[in-house]
């Protein structure tokens, strides 16, 4: 059975997620927290889930990011994904710096939902929709090693930058370089790496232990 906590601010989004992981086979939601300190309270005073399903849009207290922040610390062996209306670069790559293994729309299908549940529970990534590549492929094919080696030491600076929630003209300025020679820059990064956009660069690098 995959134990499941679910962390959403809105009662509707709980409600309507525990009544369809309930239905999926071999899950049950154990506990809804409507905040982050809700969900890390459980998790002191209870057996700790197995999937924290986890609202990137938290107002009040902690946000989506400091949850993960706190679970990744303290409780790595609970595997986290995002379930929001959010899709942003920036949004997704803190997440998944924070280690989150999946993200998953609020709109999503059922049987996507279970996808992702079951992925992550099993040590896969989920990105379905968000990655233009097929996202197996991007965390699991080892022979992307060697093309990690082949990047140049700038270019493996830039893409590390590019892991984080620094704009494109931000990174250009803290590697002293002009916002054209960025673009440059990002295009060999993409075209080495054989990506297409900048979640997946940050998907390499997390898989490479980069950063």
């Amino acid at each position: 059975m995959i134990n499941v906590m679910i962390c959403d601010d809105h009662s509707f989004v709980r409600e309507g997620l525990e009544n369809i992981i309930n239905k999926l086979n071999g899950c049950n939601v154990v506990y809804k927290a409507q905040n982050g300190m809700e969900a890390i309270e459980f998790t002191k005073n209870n057996t700790p889930p197995d999937i924290l399903l986890l609202d990137i849009s938290l107002p009040n207290g902690f946000t989506g990011y400091e949850v993960a922040h706190y679970f990744k610390k303290h409780l790595p062996t609970m595997k986290m994904i995002a379930c929001s209306a959010l899709t942003d670069n920036m949004a997704l790559t803190g997440m998944i710096l924070e280690g989150v293994k999946g993200y998953i729309g609020k709109d999503a299908a059922n049987e996507d939902l279970e996808m992702a549940i079951n992925m992550v529970y099993n040590g896969d990534y989920y990105f379905k929709n968000i990655v233009q590549q097929d996202y197996e492929q991007i965390i699991k094919n080892d022979k992307h090693q060697g093309t990690i080696i082949s990047l140049t030491n700038h270019e493996l600076k830039a893409a590390k930058l590019m892991a984080s929630n620094l704009a494109y003209k931000q990174i250009a300025d803290q590697m002293g370089i002009s916002p054209n020679t960025i673009d440059n820059l990002r295009a060999t990064i993409f075209h080495k790496l054989n990506v297409t956009t900048r979640i997946e660069v940050v998907l390499y690098m997390v898989r490479m232990g980069l950063v």
